[in-house]
């Protein structure tokens, strides 16, 4: 968790400053950014709930994640979301609340906590997909999780 979340302080930086100098410099600048507050809204979520989920409660885990990530949306609204995430992340109808969807490598940055949460490889797999809101398996969002 914690490298998940000084990757990212100190990665801020060079998303608008790029280098592919591994010797770079912490700059005073830098500072957390969506993921990681999206990484604390699933943290909450597990924490909250840390149950592992069947097949009869996978709609309610996506809703404890969406909910979350509201929730922290609302408290850090200028931490550089993408803008289709801050449409939905506005919206006040419960009916959107599961039809949020990540692009990017976004959804898989916050899967970080749900590897330490979950023991079980199935569990870790349904955890990812309800975190993304996915109905079924998309492979290249899968992908992206399995490598972080």
């Amino acid at each position: 968790m914690f490298g998940a979340v000084y990757g990212d302080i100190i990665g801020s930086y060079y998303e608008n400053h790029c280098t592919k100098d591994y010797d770079f410099q912490f700059e005073k600048s830098s500072s957390f950014t969506d993921d990681t507050v999206m990484t604390c809204a699933v943290c909450s979520a597990i924490l909250a709930n840390p149950e592992n989920i069947g097949f009869f409660r996978r709609k309610k885990r996506a809703l404890e994640y969406a909910v979350q990530y509201k929730q922290y949306y609302s408290r850090f609204p200028d931490a550089g979301y993408g803008q289709m995430f801050q449409a939905w992340a506005r919206e006040k109808s419960i009916y959107s609340i599961t039809k949020q969807r990540s692009f990017a490598n976004g959804g898989a940055m916050r899967t970080v906590p749900i590897g330490y949460a979950y023991q079980d490889w199935k569990q870790v797999m349904i955890q990812v997909l309800r975190q993304y809101g996915l109905p079924v398996m998309d492979m290249i969002k899968i992908r992206y999780a399995l490598s972080s």
